[in-house]
């Protein structure tokens, strides 16, 4: 039995289901029948994005403005080949303005134990605080321009030798 719901934990952690059940069938004993039935990931996830630009919710409840907000959308596409690659990407407008792409491709190679991977990334704002005055942040903000750009771009190496042990290697380029 605890070789089995192993089994059962070993296909639950591969991340490609979100439901694996486990039927034994011992009718016909001495032999054994075991059948595992699955209940796939769902491949494609598209997310909404609404923040609201300031420190805290009773602040733009002072006052309100659809100009304060920042809105987008994420979306992960895993597993659409069947191989467990995956792509996210976030994008996002307003003050805050955010571009982030990250691409996993499947394990690889002739024993499947490695996985490469790539991320880049931008954002930019229109504001930052720099002081708290009156027990309230004080922020700089440039309506015309940005006043702060982030940029990153990293690639990866995932090297899984076992079903338990895990290591990455990971570079990135990255400007503030």
């Amino acid at each position: 039995a605890s070789k089995i719901e192993e089994g059962r934990s070993n296909l639950m952690n591969t991340g490609l289901f979100n439901f694996v059940d486990t039927r034994i069938d011992d009718s016909s004993f001495p032999s054994l029948t075991i059948e595992y039935s699955f209940v796939e990931r769902w491949n494609i996830w598209p997310l909404p994005i609404i923040e609201i630009d300031e420190p805290n919710i009773n602040q733009w409840l002072d006052n309100p403005s659809f100009s304060k907000l920042n809105y987008g959308f994420r979306l992960m596409l895993a597993n659409l080949g069947g191989r467990n690659e995956r792509l996210r990407i976030l994008a996002k407008a307003g003050n805050e303005q955010s571009l982030n792409v990250s691409i996993q491709s499947p394990y690889f190679g002739r024993s499947k134990t490695v996985r490469a991977g790539m991320q880049y990334s931008l954002d930019r704002t229109r504001s930052r605080a720099y002081a708290t005055r009156v027990n309230e942040q004080v922020f700089i903000k440039t309506p015309d321009s940005f006043i702060s750009r982030e940029y990153m771009f990293a690639l990866g190496l995932d090297y899984r030798p076992e079903l338990y042990g895990f290591h990455r290697f990971r570079i990135s380029y990255n400007y503030n």
